[in-house]
């Protein structure tokens, strides 16, 4: 059935995550000591079972931005988090958020040798380790 596929493939992108992410920061745990907390975004901070390891393993907070598929948010949200610290009691800049860009893109993923593709094959593509990028206006 559909379910028991889509079972079977969140299985597997879990699995991937544990094996291929937490495996490798488990090895660095020494430079992970250095910093505060995490900030996830991208589809894997939508892993609760990521975040929650992350959090469990390495006693630290992890925070997952309100729009976790852009990357201009989470960098946003790091300069929140420690512009407090970094301005020692000063007034802060307000952190901008880039949104969409007003004018057109000036790469054309198509030039690029881009192609549109169903979820599908990206996820099958993930599976196999390839490197692929997701693109969607500025993100």
């Amino acid at each position: 059935s559909r379910f028991t596929t889509a079972a079977n493939w969140l299985a597997a992108c879990q699995q991937f995550y544990l094996e291929h992410v937490l495996t490798p920061l488990h090895n660095f745990s020494h430079l992970v000591k250095a910093v505060d907390g995490f900030v996830v975004s991208g589809g894997g901070a939508l892993n609760r079972d990521l975040n929650t390891a992350l959090h469990t393993m390495y006693a630290k907070p992890v925070y997952v931005p309100p729009v976790v598929g852009d990357a201009n948010l989470a960098m946003g949200y790091v300069l929140d988090l420690l512009c407090p610290r970094a301005c020692q009691g000063a007034p802060c800049p307000p952190t901008r958020f880039l949104g969409r860009s007003p004018a057109p893109p000036t790469a054309d993923p198509s030039q690029q040798g881009g192609r549109r593709m169903d979820p599908q094959t990206v996820a099958r593509l993930l599976l196999w380790g390839a490197v692929i990028a997701v693109v969607q206006g500025r993100e």
